[in-house]
């Protein structure tokens, strides 16, 4: 995710930020519609030791920084940003594919169980509240 839910506005440095965080195995995935100007981004991790650090090494990718710019609000972008990334945890052979959010975050948490993703728990963690998701690859 950069910066936020999927209809955060997605301006320049918050995307090269996202790109700047594709070290450590990170991979960011830039959607664009037919080579036009970048409209969402979504960042792929190999691990998430602070909000998954129960699962299994080598079986996971892990979402984060999902972000849409607001003039493709409500035009599918998230959707297929997850789509993207889940045959590419698919085609590395992993088993889940993971991500979280804020709890409250309502409207975020309809979003991610209308696409497929199941609640795996809550976990609160630095004294907020995170619903943790996954979907089975």
């Amino acid at each position: 995710m950069v910066g936020g839910p999927p209809d955060a506005a997605l301006d320049g440095e918050r995307f090269h930020r996202c790109q700047r965080a594709g070290r450590d195995g990170a991979r960011p995935f830039p959607g664009r519609p037919r080579g036009e100007q970048v409209v969402g981004v979504v960042l792929v991790q190999p691990q998430d030791p602070v909000f998954w650090p129960d699962a299994e090494p080598g079986t996971s990718a892990f979402l984060h920084k999902l972000a849409v710019r607001r003039a493709w609000a409500g035009q599918g972008v998230p959707a297929a940003l997850l789509a993207h990334a889940y045959r590419h945890a698919r085609a590395l052979g992993l088993r889940y594919l993971r991500l979280d959010c804020v709890a409250s975050r309502h409207a975020l948490r309809a979003l991610y169980e209308g696409l497929g993703w199941t609640l795996h728990d809550c976990v609160k963690i630095g004294g907020r509240e995170f619903a943790r998701y996954e979907r089975a690859l």
